[in-house]
């Protein structure tokens, strides 16, 4: 026998068990992952606005002291009566660049953008205009607003010929109108050097920005950077088209596209509290994650060796369950096989002890008949009762089955009927029959008696040597039994339905009738008295694979 596993209970409910632990594994494990990355990411942030913090006071102290020197330096730059004397400019000049080292040179602008000394020029020299240039344009319109100090964009100096960031103070006179403008070419480096000892992650780079998105200096820029388009163009981002739309706020975290392409970058940034300024830190989000899964990996590792060992002490587990499952549910049916063939040979012996009992009352009441007792009208109609009941379980004992087909019955009452009352009786299973049906187990005596009695009430009533005629009709959802007694007649004033006119035999007939399965029609007409028995489910069902003609009528 083949046994269905997933017909088991215990190992459906065993695997519904280990699927409800695996989809709560998978649920802790996403969680886990989404926790432990956030924890990450928001460390990593913390640690970047640190750092961002420190850089932007650095920065931010760094260009005041620069702009009080540059204060200083505009006073001294000019005599008491508010004259500018070249020579003296020029060694005033030469003395700040020797304290602040890290600028190239330093010059003196008039306001129409003449170049008038720097400090390394050599006297008399013909120096060149920057009115033409457009960083000194936006500076100088910056300047003549009010600005004292203007941090330009990047460039390269025509004096010094390096790229610097250009950061230009004014100079005015006692009416307060912009007549000179220090120029000092900070190196990019200065800033630079700020983030160099910052320790800053692995692939993270710091800048400081201009409102207008011109980048003032980066650290580290790319070795495929071209300098020109990076400090000469716009560099437009996810961090400027955040500022703008927010209105410069003094701190935050965006994440986006860089101005190099990138994608997935995370943002931190913090705006200078005295200048129009931003600086900022960029990581990707990749480099985050690697630093995420190289914390986690041990633990996924683990994880995955535990749900490994999981997964096979569950597969083992539930082999086990449905190879016991198996045995105990083969042992079962072999119970229930055992126990079904025990019931069945009982019944067949109590069938066939039955059939053994009636045929001796039967015996003994024909030898009471043959001796001329004076009963014989009365003997007959009850041999024929229990030579019917005899043939339910002589039946039910051969085939070993209680419900009774109703081809094999009515033959076989047919044909003890004509060797009993000494007459012909011509059984027909009609051709158009399609399907036998059988009989059910408590309606298969009275269906019995009642056959019985109506083709007992036909053979009596019949003409001398005259056959009656049976014929049995099926069609798997109802079945007919018709007795035809040729030459008769019912008597006058004969109603079944109502009972009148009725004998013993019939009256009993009419006791054993149900109304929702059995009825019975008699009618006289030219081919003489039919008999017909109608029966319905639930006195009969179907029965599967044996059509009424593979069962022939035999008489003897």
């Amino acid at each position: 026998m083949v046994i269905n596993r997933n017909e088991f209970l215990s190992a459906r409910n065993l695997k519904w068990g280990g699927s409800l632990f695996a989809f709560l594994f998978l649920a802790f494990g996403l969680v886990f992952s989404w926790q432990s990355w956030r924890a990450e990411k928001a460390g990593e942030i913390q640690h970047l606005s640190a750092l961002v913090e420190v850089g932007e006071k650095a920065l931010d102290s760094y260009f005041s002291q620069f702009e009080r020197a540059l204060d200083l330096l505009g006073r001294d730059v000019l005599d008491q009566d508010g004259e500018l004397d070249a020579q003296r400019a020029q060694n005033v000049l030469k003395r700040f660049i020797e304290v602040h080292t890290e600028l190239p040179d330093i010059a003196l602008v008039r306001s129409d953008g003449q170049i008038l000394v720097t400090a390394k020029s050599a006297p008399g020299a013909v120096l060149p205009s920057v009115a033409n240039e457009p960083s000194f344009i936006q500076s100088r319109e910056q300047l003549l607003k009010g600005q004292t100090l203007s941090i330009a964009r990047p460039l390269i100096g025509l004096v010094v010929k390096q790229w610097v960031i250009p950061f230009r103070y004014g100079i005015r006179d006692k009416h307060g109108k912009l007549v000179f403008v220090i120029t000092a070419g900070l190196p990019l480096s200065k800033p630079q050097s700020f983030w160099k000892n910052a320790l800053l992650p692995e692939g993270t780079a710091a800048s400081l920005r201009r409102d207008d998105d011109y980048v003032v200096s980066r650290y580290p820029i790319p070795d495929d950077v071209n300098l020109e388009e990076f400090y000469g163009k716009p560099m437009i981002n996810a961090l400027g088209q955040h500022l703008r739309r927010e209105g410069y706020p003094v701190r935050g975290v965006v994440e986006g596209t860089g101005s190099l392409g990138r994608t997935n970058l995370l943002f931190v940034f913090h705006r200078l509290s005295s200048y129009p300024l931003t600086f900022s830190v960029v990581t990707p989000l990749s480099s985050i994650r690697a630093k995420w899964w190289s914390k986690v990996r041990s633990s996924y590792l683990l994880v995955l060796v535990l749900m490994a060992g999981g997964f096979a002490v569950f597969r083992w587990t539930l082999k086990r369950q449905v190879t016991w499952e198996s045995e105990r549910q083969q042992k079962h049916d072999q119970e229930l096989e055992t126990e079904k063939t025990l019931r069945d040979t009982l019944v067949r012996e109590v069938h066939h002890r039955v059939k053994n009992a009636l045929q001796g009352a039967i015996l003994l009441m024909e030898n009471s008949r043959r001796a001329g007792s004076g009963l014989p009208v009365a003997i007959e109609p009850a041999i024929a009762r229990l030579y019917a009941m005899a043939t339910v379980f002589g039946l039910q004992a051969s085939e070993g089955d209680p419900h009774v087909l109703l081809c094999k019955l009515v033959p076989e009452i047919c044909g003890t009927l004509a060797k009993t009352m000494e007459c012909t009786i011509e059984p027909v299973i009609e051709t158009h029959t399609v399907r036998a049906v059988q009989i059910a187990d408590k309606e298969a005596v009275p269906v019995a008696l009642i056959i019985n009695e109506l083709v007992f009430n036909a053979i009596k009533h019949g003409g001398l040597g005259v056959p009656v005629k049976v014929f049995l009709n099926s069609d798997g959802e109802s079945a007919s039994v018709r007795i035809v007694t040729s030459g008769a007649e019912l008597p006058p004033g004969f109603d079944f339905e109502s009972g009148a006119g009725i004998g013993t035999g019939l009256r009993l007939v009419k006791s054993m009738l149900k109304r929702d399965s059995t009825r019975i029609t008699m009618t006289s007409g030219p081919e003489g008295v039919t008999a017909e028995l109608v029966l319905r489910p639930p006195a009969i069902k179907p029965a599967p694979g044996i059509p009424d003609s593979a069962a022939p009528i035999r008489t003897p």
